[in-house]
């Protein structure tokens, strides 16, 4: 059940990557997603802001899922955490700034199977690159109060 909810102090933040070229990968994604999905992937963002990463399932459970391995030319795992809308498929890459209570919404696709592919780690891991080395920036991610056809 849907319902408006008051923000809170304890509410999350959430941001997405604006690469060197200004392009945006997540909202591009999220412009092939029909109507529905696009509600249902609101949805899932909804409870992140209220649940965070990892999530308090007091507050929110957004369906989330860690994704660890080493990037390219690193000595040390990198975790990437997985937003999923597990109807239609859609995936939902992050990063989380726990200290700052914020999420930066790094790419989004639609996966027809479960599995998950190693290039869409290394690709993670360039974004990330880009924003530690200051070459990307992030910017406001707002969810829409309402979803057009």
């Amino acid at each position: 059940m849907n319902y408006i909810r008051r923000q809170s102090e304890e509410d999350w933040q959430l941001f997405e990557i604006v690469r060197p070229t200004g392009r945006m990968p997540f909202s591009i994604a999220l412009k092939a997603a029909d109507t529905i999905e696009r509600v249902q992937i609101y949805n899932q963002c909804r409870l992140l802001i209220a649940g965070g990463v990892p999530a308090n399932t007091e507050r929110g459970n957004p369906s989330l899922r860690a994704w660890s391995a080493k990037c390219k030319g690193c000595r040390t795992k990198t975790t990437f955490w997985i937003l999923r809308e597990v109807e239609h498929g859609w995936r939902m890459y992050l990063v989380a700034n726990e200290p700052k209570r914020e999420v930066y919404f790094l790419w989004a696709v639609q996966k027809k199977k479960d599995k998950r592919d190693i290039s869409d780690f290394q690709r993670l891991c360039n974004f990330k690159d880009e924003l530690d080395a200051g070459e990307a920036h992030c910017v406001k991610f707002n969810i829409p109060e309402r979803i057009r056809a």
